[in-house]
């Protein structure tokens, strides 16, 4: 008998999702163990909001104060191989120490 063919086959299972239903899955340009899912708590969830409140604000505040230049001269330390490195190893950090769900 032969082997069912690739098309035939049952799909992989889904991974198990928080009491909450709610998931975040990660990608390869910001985290070094991606892609992987994570199930989010409340307070998981409370962080992760902060964390982009913060990050959208100071991204504000230098657009108002330095204008396109910040941008402009951020970019180049950006497209640098050990800034985005370091930036990715940092943020998977970051992402291991979420309270997990």
């Amino acid at each position: 008998m032969e082997s069912p063919r690739a098309e035939m086959r049952a799909p992989a299972p889904r991974p198990q999702l928080a009491r909450s239903g709610r998931v975040f899955i990660t990608r390869d340009w910001y985290d070094d163990r991606a892609p992987r899912t994570l199930a989010l708590t409340d307070d998981a969830l409370t962080v992760l909001t902060i964390v982009a409140g913060v990050l959208l604000v100071i991204t504000l505040i230098a657009f108002y104060f330095l204008g396109f230049v910040a941008f402009f001269v951020g970019g180049f330390f950006i497209v640098q191989k050990g800034t985005r490195t370091a930036l990715r190893r940092g943020a998977t950090g970051w992402l291991d120490g979420l309270p997990p769900g």
